[in-house]
């Protein structure tokens, strides 16, 4: 169905409020949406609308907008009452809005997919439900928004996804064997919150460059579906084609089994952990995992605070060659031990690896005492039980976690890691911030997740950046 530059399609409802439970009080007010193909030729000064008024709600299985340029969906609830959901899935597309609407599906694996697409905002919307009949987990692995091949330039701003079977958001799948070239690339997901998902809230696969940003990530467990527990699989080991630089900024993860889970094992990947808070993990708050190949990839994993974890870093599987950069971050009252390994036996021991470089961290109240010998390198961490160690947080069991005056995790770390100008080499924007939007010194950082000196108050989420300042890809 094609539409012409300009073209507003209104739709109408009655002004009922969205369902606030699976099932309750659902209202569909325009049904006869299901199997169209749209092709919208709107341009930059005269774009086309998809127009929602008194929240309508559309009953669809499956939307597909294609070969379509300057459309804005704004303002309506996609809903269902088939069994396969009710998906808008882009192909062929470019310059994108999706906000202020909301998908409720069943058994659609995917609500929003990106496909052959660039500039693609989805801002402001809600996502929930997939892979559901009665609002319980039931072992389906169905996704609510996916980047898939060919996908550029993709921004997910400010969403809430929760409830679904599988991924909050699934980058790239496995299943695709497609050149490198083709997987998705520059992914930004940034303010979002997502919780009780079957899976994960992002499991990067075979894709390139995806930035999270400033996120909030709670209650994924195993107990909900055999793949999940995890909240961001930062690289999938084995998942297709190389993927690489990924990144997981200033966001909050809480109440899961593991916390972020990176399992690259290309030659050449780099995967970046920076400035996030971790707290209730019940195993690994960082956990590095691969599988067992000879190539080498290298993780940087900087500024972070982790409070009341099982373990602060867990090395899942014995890597063959790899590097990592423990860097500038905080272990506060963990259960077991800041680092753990299998060490080949099954057991997790409290061992040095001599492929992490560790520096300028603080460990402080944990179980068990650190192994300061083994390591590729060590150098200027704070390690101990005493006043003269303690960060003193503010008050970490309200979720309060800046530096008192006084804390020794203050100025500590001399050296800046290399991560905050890889950022700004490739993308061309300084990330030297803590979550809360205090700004950071370069020669003098704070130890931990957030920086003493600046304004303090929580700052909105960034705005989107434009990860396209590099040559090739």
């Amino acid at each position: 169905m094609p539409a012409a530059a300009g073209t507003k399609v209104f739709v109408y409802g009655d002004g009922t409020p969205r369902p606030t439970a699976y099932n309750s009080n659902r209202k569909v007010d325009y049904n006869d949406w299901a199997g169209v193909d749209w092709t919208f030729n709107g341009s930059r000064s005269n774009p086309c609308w998809i127009i929602g008024i008194d929240e309508p709600r559309i009953e669809c299985n499956e939307t597909t907008i294609e070969n379509s340029t300057h459309l804005i969906v704004d303002g309506i609830v996609f809903d269902t009452s088939v069994f396969y959901g009710s998906s808008f899935d882009l192909d062929a597309c470019q310059y994108i809005t999706f906000r202020n609407s909301a998908q409720y599906g069943i058994n659609k694996n995917g609500l929003f997919d990106v496909s052959n697409s660039q500039f693609v905002m989805y801002y402001n919307n809600e996502v929930a439900y997939t892979g559901y009949s009665d609002g319980s987990h039931n072992g389906s692995d169905r996704h609510g928004v996916r980047p898939l091949y060919g996908a550029r330039y993709v921004w997910f701003v400010d969403c809430h996804i929760h409830s679904v079977s599988g991924d909050a958001m699934q980058v790239g799948n496995s299943a695709n064997r497609n050149p490198q070239a083709e997987s998705p690339h520059f992914v930004y997901f940034a303010g979002n919150h997502c919780h009780n998902c079957g899976e994960n809230a992002v499991d990067n696969k075979n894709s390139y460059h995806v930035v999270i940003s400033e996120c909030e990530f709670h209650d994924f467990k195993p107990e909900y579906n055999a793949d999940g527990g995890t909240a961001v699989i930062l690289s999938n080991n084995d998942e297709g084609p190389w993927t690489g630089y990924h990144w997981i900024i200033g966001s909050k993860i809480y109440d899961c089994q593991n916390g972020i889970r990176d399992s690259s094992d290309q030659d050449g990947e780099v995967c970046y952990v920076i400035g996030n808070v971790l707290y209730g993990i019940t195993d690994g708050a960082l956990v590095e995992q691969d599988s067992n190949r000879v190539n080498h990839e290298t993780v940087y994993w900087v500024n972070n605070t982790i409070h009341n974890c099982g373990y602060g870093y867990l090395r899942a599987r014995q890597q063959r060659s790899y590097d990592s950069y423990m860097e500038g971050n905080l272990f506060h009252n963990l259960i077991h031990s800041v680092f753990a390994s299998n060490g080949g036996s099954g057991l997790r021991e409290n061992d040095a690896d001599n492929r992490m470089h560790v520096s300028n961290n603080l460990m402080y109240g944990n179980a068990t005492a650190t192994p300061t010998t083994g390591w590729a390198s060590w150098s200027n961490n704070i390690v101990g039980d005493s006043s003269n160690e303690d960060p003193r947080l503010t008050n970490p069991d309200q979720q309060i976690f800046t530096l008192a005056d006084g804390s020794p995790a203050i100025d500590a770390v001399q050296t800046e890691s290399a991560a905050y100008q890889h950022f700004s080499n490739l993308y061309g924007v300084d990330m030297r911030c803590d979550y809360l939007g205090n700004l950071r010194n370069n020669d003098s950082m704070d130890i931990g997740a957030t920086e003493s000196s600046g304004t303090g108050g929580l700052a909105p989420p960034s705005p989107p950046i434009l990860l396209g300042r590099l040559t090739g890809y």
